[in-house]
């Protein structure tokens, strides 16, 4: 036993299991490569009770053999939003077809009584670039969210409006 006291995982005759609880969901993030990762602190995931993993994965999340997974329709990844930038150039036509699609994706969160309205607003910010505004009514608050993306870019920087 004394050698293992030190390791963390054991524990001594009639010690408690640590309960873990966890609220909300889990918090996914894009790195600045693009790619979605969870935080872990002292091996728990991080966890958010807003939006911010839904919006993500609904907006960002394309058709793929995940979706045979679940037969509820609103669970499925079906999102056109990363179609609409992978070959886009920065017109009006693009900033328009990203609004959208971010609202489309997003619509299950009316369907769902998750928000009563989710409101997309598009921007040219640059000869480059094009920033989306997502607004979130719930009825824990209004949540908003920011999608800017640059031409040549993989992907799309996603953060939450503070």
């Amino acid at each position: 036993y004394s050698n293992r006291r030190n390791v963390g995982w054991a524990r001594r005759p009639g010690e408690r299991k640590p309960l873990m609880t966890y609220t909300g969901d889990m918090l996914l993030q894009a790195n600045d490569e693009g790619d979605i990762d969870a935080t872990f602190e002292n091996g728990q995931p991080l966890m958010t009770d807003g939006f911010e993993s839904c919006v993500l994965l609904a907006v960002f999340g394309e058709d793929c053999a995940q979706n045979g997974m679940t037969p509820n329709v609103s669970e499925r990844f079906v999102s056109t939003f990363p179609e609409v930038v992978r070959h886009a150039t920065v017109t009006d036509t693009t900033r328009q077809d990203g609004e959208k699609a971010i609202e489309a994706a997003l619509a299950f969160m009316v369907s769902e009584k998750m928000a009563s309205s989710v409101t997309v607003t598009g921007s040219i910010l640059s000869a480059r670039a094009i920033g989306w505004d997502i607004e979130i009514v719930a009825p824990t608050g209004v949540t908003r969210y920011a999608i800017n993306w640059e031409k040549g870019a993989l992907t799309a920087g996603f953060s939450k409006v503070v």
